[in-house]
C-alpha cells in the first residue's frame, strides 16, 4: 500500500545514528513482536550497530532542550508518501465527560491531515474512569487501535502494556516519521526503552514537577496571614497558619487541608516525599517506576537499596504527622471516604488548603481548577525520574492497522500547533479565541464550549497555546526549568514485574485495605504495624528482591 522516500529515509536514519541507544533498559520484559518492521526498516545497517553501541548516560543535568525554532520536529509532514488513504483510530482519555463538538474537531483535523499526510483520523475519547475497561474491550477483540495514550497506573500503564507485549516495537517508524521527536525527547527516551527497543514516546512537558502547599489567599488576606506564608519555610509554620484559620470565628468551619490522590494523601503526596520540618531538609526517594510506591531507593544511597517504603521510618512519620494533625482538628473529617479531589474542596468552600505534586507552571491551573486565587509555597523541587515521565505515552498497540501513519499523525500532533491546539482547546473562534496578551481563553459569554479537553497528556503540552490566566511566556519559562532539571540516576529503569504478579495481587489488596486510613490519619494505634505484618505475609520482601536483582542488573549495563 505504501511506498517509501528511500533516499530520504537513509538521511534519517544516518542523521539518527546513536539516539536510541542511550536509552536501554536491560531488564524489563521484551514488548511485542515488530509487526512494523517491514514497512520501515533501516535503509543501512550502521545505524542500528551505532544505535546498540551508544551507552551515554542522562544522569545528572540533562542536555540543554532545544528551542521551539530549533525543533527539528518542525518538519510535521515527516516526508510521508502512501497511495492510498490510511484511517487510523486514536485513543485518549478526557476529563469529565465526552465533549460534545468532538465531531467538529475531527472533521478540522482531518481537512489538515487528509491534505498533508493522506490520513483520516478517527478520536476516540473516553473518560478516565471508562478508559481501561474500554481499551481492554478494544483490544480484546482485536479492534484497530492505532495510536493510543498510555495511564499512570492500572492495566493501561505503560510498565503493565509493555510487560505484556501489548506495545509494538516504534524504534525505527519514530526514526523514519519523528526524527525530530526524538531529538528533543532523548534524555527521557530511556524510560520508555525495553532491550534497545522504543515501545512510546512520553507526552512531552516539563516534567519538573515540585511538592507545593496551596493556600486560600482570600483567607490568609483576611487574617493578615498572607506575608507569613508567602515566607514560611517548615512545616511547624505551615500548622500555626492551620492552627490559626481553625480559630479563627470566620474561617473556622473549613477544613484545614484535605487529601489530593485517590488514597487519602495528606502529607504522603508525590509517592517520594521524605518529610522533615524544615523545607530545606526535605528529600525524596525514586520509587523506581512503581505506581503503587511498594519500594524505593534513597536518591543519596550510593549502594543502591531498595526497601519497602511502607516499613520505612520515612512513612511511620508520615503517618504520625497525619494523625496528629487529625486528632488537632486539622484534616477534613471525611478523607478517607471522600472521592472529591482538594480542588473540587476548595471550590466547594469546605477546604483552606493542601498538600500535591505538581508541575512547574501549574500554579495558574490550579486557582482556576479551585475557583479562587490561591497561594503558592513550594516545600521540596523533584528530579525527573521514570514515575514522572511514564505518566502519560503515547504508544502504538500490537492491534494497530495503520503503524506508519498512526506515527506520522503523532508527528503531527507533537510538532504542529495547529493540530495540537485543536486537540487541546477546540476550534478557534468556536471554542476558544485568542486573547490580547496572546493566551488562549473562552470566548465572552461562553465559558462551557462545545469542546475542551485542556493540555496535560495530548502528545506535546509545549507545543500547546497556554490558557488565560497563564502568564503568555509560560511555555518558555517551562522548556527552561526542563532545561536545567536534575534527572534521577535511575530514570530508563523498568522493572518486568511479570514474574511477581501474585506477590503484587496480594500486595495490592493489602495496600487498599490500609492505606488510606493510615494517610488520613484516622487510623487506630497499632494499624501501621498490622499493615507491616500483612504486607510481609503476603510477599512485599519477594517484591523487593526482585526489585533489587534487576536494579543491581540494569546498573550494571547502564
Amino acid at each position: 500500500m505504501k511506498t517509501k522516500r528511500l533516499a530520504w529515509l537513509l538521511a534519517v536514519v544516518l542523521m539518527m545514528t546513536g539516539i536510541l541507544t542511550s536509552c536501554g533498559n536491560a531488564n524489563s520484559s521484551k514488548g511485542a513482536g515488530t509487526g512494523s518492521e517491514s514497512k520501515a526498516t533501516a535503509a543501512s545497517g550502521e545505524g542500528s550497530d551505532s544505535r546498540e553501541n551508544s551507552t551515554e548516560s542522562v544522569a545528572g543535568k540533562a542536555a540543554e532542550q532545544p528551542s521551539e525554532a530549533e525543533n527539528a520536529a518542525s518538519d510535521s509532514s515527516a516526508g510521508v508518501s502512501w497511495e492510498d488513504m490510511a484511517d487510523i483510530q486514536v485513543v485518549c482519555i478526557v476529563n469529565g465527560t465526552i465533549p460534545s463538538g468532538l465531531s467538529a474537531v475531527e472533521a478540522e483535523i482531518n481537512k489538515i491531515t487528509e491534505n498533508e499526510i493522506n490520513t483520516h483520523v478517527n478520536l476516540n475519547l473516553f473518560e478516565t474512569g471508562a478508559y481501561a475497561q474500554q481499551m481492554n474491550l478494544m483490544m480484546s477483540s482485536n479492534e484497530a487501535v492505532d495510536l493510543m495514550v498510555t495511564l499512570p497506573g492500572g492495566p493501561c500503564s505503560f510498565t503493565t502494556m509493555a510487560s505484556q507485549s501489548q506495545l509494538m516495537d516504534i524504534t525505527d517508524l519514530a526514526a523514519e516519521y519523528a526524527p525530530g521527536v526524538l531529538k528533543e525527547q532523548e534524555a527521557v527516551l530511556r524510560s520508555t526503552t525495553i532491550n534497545g527497543k522504543l515501545y512510546g514516546i512520553p507526552a512531552n512537558k516539563a516534567f519538573v514537577t515540585a511538592v507545593n502547599i496551596y493556600m486560600r489567599t482570600d483567607v490568609l488576606e483576611d487574617l493578615g496571614l498572607l506575608e507569613k506564608a508567602q515566607n514560611m519555610q517548615s512545616f511547624s509554620e505551615y500548622e500555626e497558619i492551620l492552627e490559626t484559620v481553625k480559630n479563627s470565628d470566620k474561617w473556622g468551619y473549613l477544613a484545614g487541608i484535605v487529601a489530593q490522590g485517590s488514597y487519602s494523601e495528606i502529607v504522603n503526596v508525590a509517592n517520594s516525599l521524605l518529610i522533615k520540618d524544615k523545607f530545606s531538609d526535605c528529600a525524596y526517594y525514586d520509587n523506581l517506576g512503581d505506581n503503587m510506591s511498594i519500594v524505593g531507593v534513597y536518591a543519596d544511597d550510593e549502594t543502591s537499596t531498595v526497601f519497602n517504603f511502607f516499613g520505612s521510618d520515612e512513612y511511620r512519620t508520615l503517618c504520625d504527622i497525619a494523625k496528629e494533625w487529625y486528632e488537632k482538628g486539622y484534616i477534613y473529617r471525611d478523607s478517607a471516604t471522600t472521592q472529591e479531589m482538594a480542588p473540587s474542596l476548595i471550590k466547594s468552600d469546605v477546604a483552606f488548603s493542601f498538600l500535591s505534586q505538581t508541575e512547574i507552571g501549574s500554579e495558574n491551573a490550579v486557582s482556576i481548577n479551585c475557583g479562587t486565587p490561591i497561594t503558592t509555597v513550594q516545600v521540596v523541587k523533584l528530579p525527573i525520574a521514570t514515575s514522572s515521565v511514564t505518566k502519560f505515552v503515547w504508544a502504538i498497540p500490537n492491534t494497530a492497522k495503520e503503524p506508519e501513519a498512526a506515527m506520522a499523525f503523532y508527528n503531527m500532533a507533537y510538532a504542529d500547533p495547529r493540530i495540537a491546539n485543536l486537540l487541546a482547546w477546540g476550534i478557534e473562534g468556536v471554542d476558544y479565541e485568542i486573547k490580547e496578551n496572546g493566551t488562549a481563553g473562552f470566548i465572552d459569554g461562553n465559558t462551557s464550549p462545545a469542546y475542551q479537553t485542556g493540555d496535560t497528556c495530548w502528545p506535546n503540552k509545549l507545543m500547546i497555546t497556554p490558557w488565560e490566566n497563564d502568564e503568555p511566556t509560560l511555555r518558555e519559562r517551562q522548556r527552561e526549568a526542563r532545561a536545567n532539571a536534575d534527572y534521577s540516576r535511575y530514570l530508563g529503569f523498568s522493572c518486568d514485574t511479570s514474574g511477581i504478579s501474585t506477590e503484587l495481587g496480594s500486595v495490592s489488596g493489602v495496600i487498599e485495605e490500609f492505606k488510606k486510613q493510615l494517610n488520613a490519619g484516622v487510623a487506630p494505634a497499632g494499624t501501621l504495624d498490622a499493615f507491616i505484618e500483612k504486607l510481609e505475609a503476603s510477599g512485599v520482601n519477594v517484591i523487593v528482591d526482585e526489585y533489587q536483582k534487576q536494579l543491581n542488573a540494569w546498573l550494571e549495563n547502564n
